[in-house]
């Protein structure tokens, strides 16, 4: 997906998820929490998240810890390479929260 929008200009180097209504817990589901956490993640040469820092919220403040603990439980990246060999990185990730049902196509 793109960021057009989130306003993140075509080249932005920041890569757009969005999230599913499964992904909320049942406190952010009945609070209908919604926004975009923007993340950057340390990256370990195995692909996995090693740390978060929040580099922009707006929105529920809930969905940063939701947001991390799905990060570090569930994504898997491919590490970025020197000399052919994986080496820790970083990535930049906006995740989109809304529980708000896309509109039906005619």
């Amino acid at each position: 997906m793109s960021g057009d929008r989130l306003g993140l200009p075509p080249d932005s180097p920041f890569e757009v998820m969005t999230m599913k209504p499964d992904d909320y817990t049942a406190e952010l589901r009945q609070r209908d929490a919604h926004g975009v956490v923007m993340l950057v993640f340390t990256i370990e040469e195995d692909g996995k998240v090693l740390k978060s820092q929040v580099v922009g919220l707006s929105g529920d403040l809930g969905l940063v810890a939701q947001s991390e603990a799905i990060a570090t439980q569930r994504f898997r990246f491919k590490p970025a390479e020197l000399s052919g060999k994986p080496v820790k990185s970083l990535i930049g990730v906006a995740m989109m929260w809304s529980l708000d049902e896309a509109p039906a196509k005619k």
